[in-house]
């Protein structure tokens, strides 16, 4: 999994369970510009990590999701620990966006291999948006216009799951 943080740096996950970010102002410095996020300290870091994003208006600040169902969130000022997690399941997250309405009120939603998807609004945690269990969700994307926030993700029995804040699933 890997995420955009700003034009000159990068956020990568692994299958160790560890973050780093790859700066290139930092190409001579820095172990080669990388920064280990969470690495030997977060006790979940041994879980692979499957999904990442950027906060839309913070870029030193990401998520990660992983495949037992844990979502963390990282500051890259503070790196030695998560500044937030949260396990919602033992499914492996699939894919994370933030979604920005304009506004103060910024959520993430992410998606899960058990056919989930979340939301999470700043100091609320996760909540369970929508189920659909007989299939996997595999990739999310939000649309946020004239405040009406949608939501797309695909399936793993090539469907598309369409929410809509107009509806009950918001």
């Amino acid at each position: 999994a890997f995420t955009r943080s700003s034009n000159l740096s990068v956020v990568t996950g692994s299958h160790q369970g560890c973050c780093v970010v790859w700066d290139a102002r930092n190409g001579g410095n820095n172990n080669g510009g990388k920064l280990r996020v969470g690495d030997g300290i977060d006790r979940n870091a041994s879980e692979p990590v499957t999904a990442l994003a950027t906060h839309p208006s913070k870029p030193h600040v990401f998520v990660c999701g992983r495949a037992g169902g844990l979502f963390q969130e990282f500051d890259f000022r503070y790196p030695d620990r998560p500044t937030f997690s949260e396990r919602v399941g033992r499914d492996a997250i699939t894919s994370m966006c933030y979604e920005n309405q304009g506004s103060s009120v910024e959520r993430l939603r992410f998606c899960t291999e058990g056919g989930c998807i979340y939301k999470v609004v700043k100091g609320d945690g996760a909540v369970l948006a929508y189920e659909e269990a007989s299939t996997p969700f595999t990739g999310l994307a939000v649309s946020s216009r004239a405040g009406d926030s949608q939501v797309f993700c695909t399936t793993g029995s090539e469907g598309l799951v369409y929410l809509s804040m107009s509806s009950k699933y918001y």
